[in-house]
């Protein structure tokens, strides 16, 4: 790794990481980020990611396809290459329902921090961040 990088790797105080396996996991099933148009808005309503009335409108979804099969990309073909561990203290959050990122996936981020590691479920599926973090104020 470059030094620069592994310079700025090296100023972590904390790192959060939210509804996604651990990065040293591949990616266990078929892509989505290429399914055909109508596939693939089938795929984020079933996500429940977004207010069904911005899924619902067609200019809005046209806007944000290339952003959205985008960021589906980037988590799809991303290649892990093994790094030392973080030394900075490393919390996992999940959605108790989330169908698609399982519980296992989650706890194996524990493998990428020399620090402490916590791993908290909310409830929700995947997007628990709409209901989980309402319903648990302290977090």
């Amino acid at each position: 790794m470059p030094a620069v990088l592994m310079s700025a790797y090296a100023m972590f105080f904390f790192f959060f990481a939210t509804g996604r396996r651990a990065p040293c996991l591949p990616d266990p099933g078929p892509p989505k980020h290429d399914l055909p148009e109508a596939e693939f808005f089938a795929e984020l309503h079933r996500l429940n990611g977004a207010p069904k009335q911005a899924l619902d409108n067609p200019e809005l979804m046209q806007l944000m396809l290339p952003m959205l099969r985008a960021d589906f990309a980037a988590c799809e073909t991303y290649t892990f290459v093994g790094q030392p561990p973080l030394s900075c203290p490393l919390t996992v959050i999940g959605g108790l329902q989330d169908e698609d990122i399982a519980r296992p996936w989650l706890e194996a981020w524990s493998e990428l921090t020399s620090n402490s590691f916590s791993l908290r479920m909310l409830p929700g599926g995947h997007f628990f961040i709409h209901t989980g973090i309402a319903q648990n104020p302290e977090f």
